[in-house]
């Protein structure tokens, strides 16, 4: 066995390598060694394994991050530097990147199999539905929504067999900075309560389970505090993972930053960060975020944008005296039509809309015939008697535009723009997730919020926001004739 020598960054560290929780997660400010304790976590917990009838310890992990680029330069990055490839295994390059480590322990020998996954592509989020894993690690955990944790929480403890002797234990390690105070991480950690706009149901699964365990380092940095205010900052003396750290190097790293950075990577405190120049600057949350939930008003259409491909979304927007109300949002990872109707047809039931008001608006791009059936979309939902149209544009800027239009003006003294507090992704999206990228493009920086904004767009557009910027009047969508439904139905199949 190769030699590898690890000194804990710090007591808190130390507790979370030791832990055998189902879960553990460990929070903690840049540069306190969080990646490289998950590394050796992971090697102690393999090496503990119990061996098998043949003598060998076996055991599989999926390392998980949310964007291929992060995986490479980040994640592998720390993997190889505690477990170089010329030591302990070639890594082969072909997606999932894999790595198989054999160890002689003398006692018993071990081989730990591990997957390097990124979750920003659909087809890789179905190859982990798929695994059977002994364990998993979330690499920076506060960008994965909580149904990828689902998700992975199906897929641990499932290799070895039990005829092969089973994992004498099995879970799933996750490290990541402070993430924001709505996020599945900090509610279930205990560092922020269930906002108050949140169902019974969904409090409920973000209850802390058994065998759970939440490990928060101290901060990096601690304020200079003076009449209440804030003179500057200096270095924590029980930081973790000091000895690793140059001298003067948080000083540097704040220097220039906003406070919200300041805040979350170097002082571990909750809250979101922004992450470019947002597309909708004009967006507020006090003004145009409700603080409780909007009703839906029976009886007038319902308009749902909708955005096709592999990780469908949908948002349901209705326009009351005068002011758009967006009611509620659907997002999904990795779901064909077929599955997503589904999804569609129970998120009506469950909202108490009525089918009769649903009026669907999609991605212009749906009219492209697949390749198995040749039926675009569009035929599918035409066959179920939806009078569904496609958005008049998918111009970005037209279609930005017309959400902007909706910001900015005001009705009666009220916002012409309000969104539900339970569209968490759209007001992730508006705060710090959709940004312009360097060429002022949209920089799909999360699937999640830029599938469901497209969808926003799209319903906008096409339900009279686009006659605003200038779209020709013969473009426009809307209902032009009553729709034949049943009161059971599939979006994207047929009738029940």
């Amino acid at each position: 066995m190769a030699l590898l020598k690890y000194d804990t960054a710090g007591p808190i560290t130390s507790d979370f390598i030791r832990s055998r929780a189902y879960f553990s997660g460990l929070q903690g400010p840049v540069g306190s060694g969080k990646s490289s304790a998950s590394v050796i976590k992971i090697l102690n917990m393999a090496m503990a394994q119990k061996a098998g009838p043949d003598g060998v310890a076996r055991t599989r992990w999926a390392v998980l991050r949310n964007t291929y680029s992060e995986l490479e330069t980040t994640t592998m990055k720390t993997w190889c530097d505690w477990l170089p490839e010329d030591k302990f295994g070639k890594i082969s390059r072909q997606a999932p990147f894999r790595q198989t480590i054999k160890l002689d322990l003398g006692s018993h020998k071990c081989e730990i199999e591990i997957l390097f996954i990124a979750l920003d592509r659909a087809d890789q989020i179905g190859k982990l539905l798929s695994l059977e894993l002994t364990g998993a690690w979330l690499n920076e955990a506060r960008e994965f929504p909580k149904e990828i944790l689902d998700a992975v929480t199906m897929r641990v403890g499932r290799y070895p067999s039990v005829r092969n002797g089973g994992a004498s234990w099995y879970g799933v390690i996750a490290d990541t900075n402070a993430p924001d105070e709505e996020h599945w991480w900090a509610i279930m950690s205990g560092q922020a309560p269930p906002p108050e706009w949140m169902g019974q149901d969904e409090v409920k699964q973000l209850i802390l389970p058994r065998d759970w365990s939440f490990w928060n380092q101290p901060p990096a940095m601690q304020r200079i505090i003076k009449d209440g205010k804030t003179l500057g900052y200096e270095d924590n003396p029980n930081r973790e993972n000091a000895n690793n750290i140059i001298q003067g190097y948080y000083e540097k790293q704040i220097e220039g930053k906003e406070q919200s950075w300041i805040d979350v990577y170097i002082l571990n405190r909750i809250g979101a960060i922004k992450k470019g120049k947002p597309i909708y600057p004009e967006y507020n949350p006090e003004v145009h975020r409700s603080k409780e939930r909007l009703r839906y008003l029976a009886g007038s259409t319902v308009y749902i944008g909708l955005d096709f491909g592999l990780t469908p979304a949908a948002v349901f927007c209705q326009r009351q005296m005068g002011r758009w109300h967006i009611l509620s949002e659907l997002v999904t990872f990795d779901t064909s039509l077929v599955q997503f109707s589904d999804e569609l047809a129970a998120h009506v039931a469950k909202n108490g809309y009525n089918d009769d008001d649903m009026f669907i608006i999609g991605d212009p791009s749906g009219d492209q015939r697949a390749s198995t059936d040749k039926q675009t979309p569009y035929d599918v939902l035409r066959r179920t008697g939806w009078n569904a149209r496609k958005a008049p544009s998918n111009d970005p800027v037209l279609r930005w535009e017309a959400v902007k239009g909706t910001l900015l003006e005001m009705r009666d003294g009220l916002p012409r723009f309000l969104l539900d507090p339970s569209c968490l992704h759209l007001h992730k999206g508006f705060m710090n997730d959709y940004v312009y990228d360097k060429r002022g493009k949209a920089d799909k920086i999360s699937s999640s919020t830029s599938h469901v904004h497209d969808a926003l767009q799209y319903a906008l557009l096409g339900a009279g926001e686009g006659r605003r910027v200038g779209l020709h009047p013969g473009q426009k969508v809307g209902r032009t004739s009553p729709r034949v439904a049943k009161k059971s139905w599939n979006v994207f199949g047929q009738r029940a």
